[in-house]
Parts: C-alpha cells; sequence; structure tokens
C-alpha cells in the first residue's frame, strides 16, 4: 500500500495491479527514494515500518503521537482492505519519509 502510494518504484502506477519489488524488510532502512526520520518528526505522509525475524508491517501516518497512538492508513489484509483508524504503534516502528515529498 505505501509503495503504491509513494510511487516507488516510479513505474508503480497502475492502482489495480499488485506489484512492485519491495516488502517490509525493504523499507527499514534508507534508500535512493526514502530516507528514515527520528519517530518524533515524523509528518503527515511519512511511514512507520517494522520488520523482526521476517514478520513486519507498514503504515501511513497521518497524525497523532508517533511514540504512541496514531492515525494511519494502512492495509490490513483481505478481509480487511485498507483501513484508516487510530491504533498504537510499538517502538519496533521505524519512520520513514519519500525522497522529494
Amino acid at each position: 500500500y505505501v509503495a503504491k502510494i509513494w510511487n516507488v518504484p516510479s513505474s508503480n502506477t497502475v492502482m489495480t495491479t499488485d506489484s512492485h519489488p519491495y516488502g517490509t524488510i525493504h523499507f527499514v532502512g534508507s534508500n535512493s527514494q526514502w530516507s528514515t526520520v527520528s519517530r518524533s518528526n515524523v509528518i503527515k505522509g511519512d511511514a512507520l515500518v517494522y520488520n523482526t525475524n521476517g514478520a513486519g508491517h507498514i503504515l501511513l501516518y497521518e497524525s497523532g503521537d508517533a511514540w504512541g497512538s496514531v492515525w494511519a492508513y494502512e492495509a490490513r489484509g483481505c478481509s480487511y482492505g485498507i483501513v484508516h483508524n487510530l491504533r498504537s504503534v510499538t517502538s519496533a516502528y521505524k519512520g520513514i519519509r519519500r525522497a522529494g515529498w
């Protein structure tokens, strides 16, 4: 979901195609398309991501306390789809920001 919203890679523009080269493990570090930001400096449109021992999740940050409860958009799975909700985030999550935004 975040790869589609952030349009990474730049060829990832067809919303009906579920195809991109990234998993949460790729978003944990910085690269030329996004960089790590302090959780205390996340802004609307940034993402919070974790990947530990093969398990991970990423969400698009909207507002709130990035160290506790945040309003976020996230893909919760096929039975839920994309949801907008208030949720808690653990210390395992790292902040990332799309380059050039």
